[in-house]
């Protein structure tokens, strides 16, 4: 057909084999396990085949289009039902199983009820009966398009000449018929086969199906994995908007009509957003007559699968009540609004109403009422005012382009085109169109006009009566046509203007202007975060070209909406499953998820920029904040003894408090006398009663440690977001990775911990030390997968070695004399222990070398 396809106006025939051959059981890999391991069930072919024209069907029902119809034909019945053969006779075991519908969800309980026939069926017989009833259908509908989706395992004889090959292929070509073949494991370029091989009769079916295809203006064949692979992927829904005429008026046409110009024009959307897909709730039907016929006839096809007749959608009901505070207190307290309570004699659940006994209302005893501030205006509907407006769209006004901000767009696109029916109006429109594009400004200096486009602001009514919008539009021009872009503007009080201090300019209290100061950035922060955003630039980050070019990651035309198509899914495999627990819906298709995990080479890009961000801004996690409890004494306050609230000053002050176990990373640090020579991590309450005691003297807090908190001694302290201490560092690195569950902290930690070290230390007492430490996070990092982490690290402390900053600059000789033991890891390392380095041999020895 010529021109583009309409959305919808299709009817789609599926032809299915159901001959004995079809009942065969096949493994089918499932969703994946909990450690990611396939799961495999066995299913038979015609099962496997249904769930495939399930996904086509259900892809109809979700667009809801009446003009999107399908029906329905096996072949290989047992007995024959079909209008060929009620005609012309012949056209044997051939069933016309649903006829040509739009489908909805019955349509998919009924093809749960196709079992495989002890009985062969010829498959050009079915498409034959397929194309003559879409015939039938389309007679007088020559602008419908038609298709047909052939599914069949090929391990049927078939006795076939050219002449009726070549009768039913002229058929084909003569109604522009798209035919897919889908084929039970034939042959694919895109899905290759692998399993036992393959008998004769299916290898000459397939070369027959092959050149029967080849014969054809528009066929296509396929091996049925691939078509389920396919049709599970995310399709995006891409519909024409239908065009409403209008007009567009410059000027006042009704006070001054001399002065202003209508043109006849016509609008339409260009962008339309999407919503996941809205779940209905069912209930049981209560005709108990119904619904016992309705169960005889469905058990009799399925009994596995509840009839349609049984459920039907729950109706929304409102009722209007008056709401006092007292019956809603539960709803306030934020407890569930209705509770479940046991009856007395089956124990079914029963909702309570919580406005069960407010008063109630009917609705003509109601008002519209309308916020105003906190008060409430109440209008009724015939007192109330409408603004009278008219049908059309009226420019009133005009500002540049250049000062419309982008995220002032509100709502949906609208393209405004002019009347292809009149040409006074593409002539009107078209000259007001690229006068808004060539406007120009004369330049103050030099008096030439300098080009700077200008935007109409256009006031939008849909309808005569309707509310009135405004909005900007923007000129266009394609070759052939001239059309404007049109979106809603905000209104002034829907702009929220926010002032924030500068981030490079600092004044004091005089207004005299910083050039130094820990809130200014200097020139190598600068640097770093240049970096950082250099790196993580998604344009070269896709896979490689032909010529070894990256291409860009991200392709908004690739985009999907994870929600709405991972909801479809969902639904999909409900519909389709009859038991949910043996089959579970599968993790979402790659094409959902594709964009929400960063590209691989950027996150190898970025560690070094990263690990010198930290540095240079002294970045830390910010620490768990400890749950504290205060002791309550029985049940005086009417609190629990483990009940949780918040400890105060006044519980410390009283000494009413205790204080749960520490971590390795207390937050201050006191050296005491006591101690031994050791540095003793002291506990907030200890650090609290000495900054007490100092202010005030030693009886302001006068509050005894709790004997089984005692504090922990590390030799010295760690930060806060550390588990690895300055003091011990290797030990405190072994015991921490022994555990398991903290090698990747213990990695990350140990890199930061490596160049305190080493500027901590008087001449190069520590360098020894900071090598042993070096060596152990390497070898955790190779067997661990931490490659990236050191690979980081090392990139970036060789650049604080280097720097005029760092205290010891030579320390880096001592780590180049350990070669390429202490460089970066390469490919081949991180193979032998099941890695992936993208760093070569030969890479990694100039690293260590230079």
């Amino acid at each position: 057909m010529a021109g583009k396809e309409r959305a919808g106006y299709t009817v789609t025939m599926f032809v299915i084999d159901v001959s004995p051959s079809m009942g065969e059981e096949r493994k089918v890999e499932v969703a994946p396990g909990p450690n990611g391991e396939p799961i495999f069930k066995k299913t038979t072919k015609l099962e496997w085949s249904l769930k495939y024209v399930k996904h086509k069907i259900q892809q109809m029902i979700f667009a809801g289009r009446k003009s999107d119809k399908c029906g329905v034909i096996l072949f290989g019945t047992e007995g024959t039902n079909n209008v060929v053969s009620d005609v012309h006779g012949g056209y044997d075991h051939v069933t016309e199983f649903l006829p040509i519908h739009q489908p909805n969800a019955r349509t998919l309980y009924k093809l749960d009820t196709i079992k495989p026939s002890s009985t062969v069926g010829d498959p050009l017989d079915g498409i034959i009966v397929a194309l003559s009833t879409q015939q039938d259908e389309l007679a007088k509908k020559p602008s419908w398009n038609r298709r047909a989706i052939v599914i069949t395992d090929g391990e049927c004889p078939m006795e076939v000449d050219n002449d009726d090959m070549s009768g039913v292929t002229d058929k084909v070509n003569q109604w522009n018929v798209d035919l897919t073949v889908v084929g039970v494991d034939f042959d694919d370029e895109n899905y290759p086969y692998d399993g036992p091989e393959k008998s004769n009769i299916k290898m000459a079916n397939e070369k027959f199906w092959q050149k029967f295809i080849s014969l054809t203006q528009s066929g296509s064949m396929g091996t049925l994995a691939y078509a389920l692979q396919v049709t599970q992927s995310p399709e995006i829904k891409i519909t024409r908007s239908t065009l409403s005429k209008t007009t567009l008026s410059i000027g006042d046409i009704h006070i001054r009509p001399d002065e202003s110009i209508e043109i006849l024009v016509k609008t339409g959307k260009a962008t339309s957003g999407v919503t996941p897909p809205s779940l209905k709730k069912f209930t049981m039907r209560t005709d108990s007559e119904s619904l016992k016929e309705s169960q005889n006839q469905q058990q009799q096809l399925n009994p596995v699968m509840p009839s349609l007749e049984d459920v039907a959608p729950l109706e929304m009901s409102t009722q209007y009540v008056v709401k006092e505070d007292n019956d809603v207190d539960d709803v306030k307290a934020g407890r569930p609004a209705r509770s479940f309570e046991d009856d007395e004699e089956g124990g079914d659940d029963e909702i309570q109403d919580p406005f069960e006994n407010a008063q109630r209302l009917e609705k003509e005893d109601l008002i519209r009422a309308y916020k105003y501030g906190s008060t409430w205006v109440p209008i009724e509907d015939e007192s109330a005012d409408k603004v009278a407006t008219v049908k059309g769209l009226q420019v009133v006004g005009f500002s540049y382009e250049d000062l419309w901000i982008r995220e002032w767009s509100m709502g949906e696109v609208y393209y405004i085109f002019a009347d292809d029916k009149v040409p006074r109006s593409q002539v009107a429109f078209a000259s007001f169109v690229r006068a808004m594009k060539d406007y120009g400004v004369p330049d103050k200096k030099t008096g030439e006009n300098i080009l700077r486009p200008v935007l109409a602001i256009i006031r939008k009514v849909t309808s005569d009566g309707s509310p009135p919008k405004v909005g900007v539009a923007c000129a266009r021009s394609l070759e052939d046509v001239d059309y404007l872009v049109w979106v809603r503007m905000p209104f002034a009080d829907d702009i929220r203007r926010y002032s924030f201090p500068s981030l490079e300019i600092l004044k004091d209290k005089n207004g005299n202007k910083k050039t130094s100061h820990p809130n200014l950035p200097t020139d190598e922060m600068m640097d770093a975060m240049s970096e950082l955003v250099d790196s993580g630039d998604l344009s070269a980050a896709g896979e490689k070209d032909e010529s070894g070019n990256r291409l860009p990651w991200f392709d908004p035309s690739e985009a999907v909406h994870p929600a709405v198509h991972r909801i479809k899914e969902a639904i999909f495999h409900a519909a389709i499953t009859s038991n949910i627990e043996e089959d579970p819906i599968p993790p979402p298709h790659p094409e959902i998820i594709k964009f929400l995990d960063p590209p691989s080479p950027i996150l190898v890009k970025s560690r070094g920029p990263v690990q010198r961000c930290k540095s240079l801004f002294n970045i830390q996690e910010a620490p768990p904040r400890p749950k504290m409890r205060r002791k309550t004494k029985g049940a005086e306050d009417g609190l629990s003894a483990d009940a949780d609230v918040p400890l105060t000053l006044a519980d410390l002050m009283n000494g009413d408090a205790y204080i749960p176990e520490f971590s390795p990373s207390p937050t201050l640090v006191d050296a005491s006398e006591d101690s031994g020579g050791t540095t003793v991590a002291a506990s907030p309450l200890q650090s609290l009663k000495a900054k007490a005691t100092e202010k005030h003297g030693e009886d302001a807090m006068d509050v005894d440690l709790p004997s089984n908190k005692e504090a922990f001694i590390t030799g010295k302290a760690a930060k806060l977001d550390r588990i690895i201490g300055n003091a011990y560092p290797l030990r405190d690195f072994r015991e921490n990775t022994a555990r398991g569950d903290l090698v990747t902290k213990a990695v990350s930690d140990m890199g930061e911990v490596i160049p305190e070290i080493v500027e901590s230390s008087f001449s190069s007492q520590r360098f020894e030390e900071a090598l042993e430490c070096m060596r152990a996070m390497r070898d955790m990092a190779l067997k661990e997968d931490e490659v990236d982490t050191w690979n980081g690290f090392i990139r970036t402390f060789k650049k604080q070695c280097r720097s005029s900053n760092f205290k010891h600059p030579n320390f880096w000789d001592s780590v180049k004399k350990e070669g390429v033991a202490l460089s970066l890891i390469h490919e081949k390392e991180a193979q032998q222990n099941g890695n992936v380095s993208e760093v070569s041999l030969n890479a990694s020895k100039k690293f260590i070398e230079e």
